[in-house]
């Protein structure tokens, strides 16, 4: 017959020392230790190989979008790709998209852009208060006095 002393030390004993602490304690090292440096070797040695276990895993996807860009003429929905949001060529407006720039336009743009920031201005100037000129003139005599 099981006493209840039997029974109250043996739950206090695995409450306090759960049986994978105790098995690492009387085995000395553990191969738990190895598995941080077993991953972290992985994937430096994927990367210097040119990532193929990615590449293994991503084709599935490329495969699909491919197929997808043959079913729509050629034509890739950005939604669809498999290229990051981030850090590509593709998207990234400093390298283009291998399109050609149309300066005349970026020109044109810009110079229309001012113009409705000069008329704003204007605007401005022409709708000010007394108590709005007032107020800029001690300002920029305020900074003349600052420098």
């Amino acid at each position: 017959m099981i006493q209840t002393d039997q029974i109250d030390f043996a739950v206090q004993n695995f409450l306090t020392t759960p049986s994978f602490l105790v098995s690492d304690a009387e085995g000395g090292e553990s191969w738990r230790q190895y598995v941080p440096l077993g991953v972290s070797c992985f994937i430096i040695l994927d990367i210097l190989l040119g990532s193929p276990v990615v590449n293994i895993i991503l084709s599935p996807m490329r495969n699909a979008v491919e197929k997808d860009a043959e079913e729509n003429g050629g034509v890739v929905s950005p939604q669809k790709t498999a290229q990051p949001k981030y850090g590509n060529k593709f998207n990234d407006p400093m390298m283009g998209n291998g399109s050609r720039i149309d300066v005349d336009e970026l020109v044109r743009q810009t110079k229309m852009k001012l113009s409705d920031k000069k008329d704003l201005e204007d605007y401005l100037e022409r709708t000010k208060t007394d108590e709005d000129r007032i107020k800029d003139l001690k300002n920029k005599i305020q900074r003349q006095l600052d420098n």
